[in-house]
C-alpha cells in the first residue's frame, strides 16, 4: 500500500500563510517524523521500558534477558504487574530475571526468580498462593514464555 503524499507537503502549505499573516518568515515548523524516525522512537521507548524494569529486577546475563524482552515486548507490562503481585504474597525480596534454555525443545523461557530467606515449606506455600491469585490468570498471555520460582538467598 502506498503512503499518502499529503503529509510531505503539509508544512509548506501551512508555513507561507502563517508567515504572511504574522509577518514572520524565519519560523521553522517542526519536522514530521519519517518512518525510520518513528521506528527509532518506538525502539527507544522499548529501551526505556527495559531500563525501568532493570531498576526493579536484577538481570542475570543482561544481554540475553534484554534480547528476550525485545522479542517479547508484550511481557513487559506483565513483569511490571508481577512486582506488586509478588510483593503482596511474598513481601519485600530481591527479584531477578533469568533465561532458562531447553536444549531439546529449542525454546527459551524467562523466569522471575524470587530470592527469599523463607523455609522451603513456606516458600512452596507462597508459590502456590501466587499461582492461584495471579499467575493462573495470565497463563494464556505468557504462553510458556514466562514463569517464576523461589530460591534461597
Amino acid at each position: 500500500m502506498q503512503k499518502p503524499e499529503y503529509h510531505q507537503n503539509l508544512y509548506s502549505l501551512v508555513n507561507p500563510p502563517f508567515s504572511f499573516i504574522y509577518g514572520v518568515s524565519n519560523i521553522k515548523m517542526p519536522e514530521i517524523p519519517t518512518e525510520d524516525r518513528v521506528e527509532s522512537s518506538v525502539f527507544q521507548s522499548l529501551e526505556h521500558k527495559i531500563a525501568l524494569l532493570e531498576r526493579k529486577y536484577e538481570f542475570i546475563n543482561k544481554d540475553e534477558v534484554e534480547r528476550f524482552l525485545k522479542s517479547n515486548e508484550d511481557l513487559i507490562p506483565i513483569l511490571e504487574e508481577a512486582i506488586e503481585k509478588i510483593k503482596e504474597v511474598f513481601g519485600e525480596f530481591p527479584l531477578y530475571l533469568e533465561i532458562h534454555h531447553d536444549p531439546e525443545g529449542d525454546w527459551d523461557e524467562l523466569f522471575i526468580v524470587i530470592k527469599t530467606n523463607l523455609s522451603p515449606e513456606k516458600a512452596v506455600e507462597l508459590e502456590n498462593k501466587l499461582f492461584e491469585t495471579w499467575f493462573l490468570k495470565i497463563l494464556d498471555k505468557v504462553n510458556g514464555r514466562l514463569n517464576y520460582t523461589e530460591e534461597s538467598l
